[in-house]
């Protein structure tokens, strides 16, 4: 007979701890239960489904999927998610593409470099926002977010075999991607804001939800244009934190007055989990639902 039964909800861990979980301690004579949630059952089970067709895709014939490296690659749908990879986050942070060939490679495959200059520029970004993170570090996912790239595959390395981190990327390799990927991401994870870093971003996130980019990117940065992708989701375009465009089309000043808009959207509308305000916990679901989610 038990003498103490143990009862413990919990919806933090990786994604594939989920579920139910016993475990008797007979000198107690003790059952202890850990219990999470089963919606995040399901989102284990749809994202892993989705980072398989991930792997599987060869839609756009110049790029190169990381699967093409499977010792390099991962079971998330691609490198930044390894950063930040929380499937309940109130926030998607979605970039314009992972990397080139040569430099992906180099660098040891799935995990984003601290010493990036736009990941290192995001942390002073989002910080901007009233919201702290650390940058990235090889092996530790911080999981308090999640981030995501518009484009998944690799970009081809330049002719001559060095890094091509600034090529370009076709419009319809944005499309594609956006399709298969982005928005059923999106809606998997059913964030608040999602955030998108450049052009390519934004082309890739509103093609996917019908949405027609009405301007050039920072004529809509400049108006503080935000997009409804759903009735619970709000899209905030920004301008690419890279040298290139901090030196050229906008600078760090005034890109940190864009995030701190979003900040004062979030403080006002919602508590963020890593926020100046903290009273959510990003790990549940703002509902506490746990039906599957069509929207954003």
């Amino acid at each position: 007979m038990l003498n103490t039964l143990h009862l413990t909800t919990q919806s933090r861990g990786p994604p594939w701890k989920h579920g139910i979980q016993a475990s008797y301690h007979p000198a107690r004579r003790s059952l202890i239960l850990v219990v999470r949630p089963y919606s995040m059952t399901l989102k284990s089970h749809r994202y892993q489904t989705l980072v398989a067709a991930r792997k599987a895709c060869s839609r756009c014939n110049t790029l190169v999927n990381p699967s093409a490296y499977p010792e390099l690659d991962s079971d998330d749908i691609g490198p930044f998610s390894k950063w930040q990879g929380n499937l309940n986050s109130e926030i998607v942070v979605v970039g314009q593409d992972s990397s080139d060939i040569v430099t992906y490679t180099d660098r040891g495959g799935d995990w984003p470099g601290s010493a990036v200059h736009t990941n290192v520029v995001l942390v002073e970004l989002l910080r901007a926002a009233g919201i702290d993170i650390l940058l990235p570090q090889k092996g530790q996912s911080q999981d308090r977010f999640f981030f995501t790239n518009a484009v998944l595959c690799l970009k081809q390395a330049r002719a001559s075999g060095g890094r091509s981190m600034q090529g370009s990327i076709k419009n319809v390799y944005a499309r594609n991607c956006g399709s298969l990927f982005l928005r059923p991401l999106i809606e998997l994870i059913q964030p608040r804001a999602v955030v998108t870093l450049g052009s390519t971003a934004l082309t890739a996130t509103l093609a996917s939800f019908g949405i027609l980019k009405p301007a050039q990117l920072v004529n809509i940065v400049e108006r503080g244009q935000t997009f409804e992708l759903s009735p619970s989701c709000v899209l905030f375009p920004m301008c690419h934190p890279s040298r290139t465009v901090l030196n050229t089309v906008r600078s760090l000043d005034l890109q940190m007055k864009d995030w701190q808009a979003l900040g004062i959207w979030l403080r006002s509308n919602y508590a963020i989990k890593g926020t100046s305000v903290e009273t959510l916990d990003s790990s549940e679901s703002p509902s506490g639902a746990s039906v599957p989610y069509f929207g954003c």
